[in-house]
C-alpha cells in the first residue's frame, strides 16, 4: 500500500468515506445539530479545495483511507470501516 494523490474524479468516493467515518467517530458524542450540519455537501467543498494535499490509499474509486496535511499538521485521517485494522492508517500516517 502506497499513498497516492487523489484525482478530482474520486471526490465522491472520498466524500462517502469521510461522511461515514465522521459519523462513526463523532455522531454519538457531539450535539445533534452538529451532526445535522455534517452533510455530504459540507465535506465536498473542503475536500475539493484540499486536493493538492490529500493522499489516498486504495484503488481509484474505491478508497480504503485518506489523509490530508495542512502545513505540518495531520488535519484529517479517515479509514473505511472494512479497512480498519489492516494497517491502512499506519501507511497514511508515515
Amino acid at each position: 500500500m502506497t499513498p497516492r494523490p487523489i484525482d478530482a474524479s474520486e471526490i465522491d468516493s472520498l466524500v462517502e468515506l469521510w461522511f461515514h467515518g465522521w459519523r462513526d467517530a463523532h455522531a454519538s458524542i457531539v450535539p445533534a445539530e452538529l451532526t445535522r450540519l455534517r452533510t455530504r455537501d459540507s465535506f465536498r467543498a473542503p475536500l475539493r479545495d484540499a486536493l493538492p494535499v490529500v493522499r489516498v490509499v486504495g484503488a481509484p474509486g474505491a478508497p480504503l483511507g485518506f489523509h490530508w496535511v495542512r502545513g505540518d499538521e495531520l488535519h484529517q485521517l479517515y479509514v473505511a470501516a472494512p479497512a480498519r485494522g489492516t494497517g491502512v492508517a499506519a501507511v497514511l500516517i508515515v
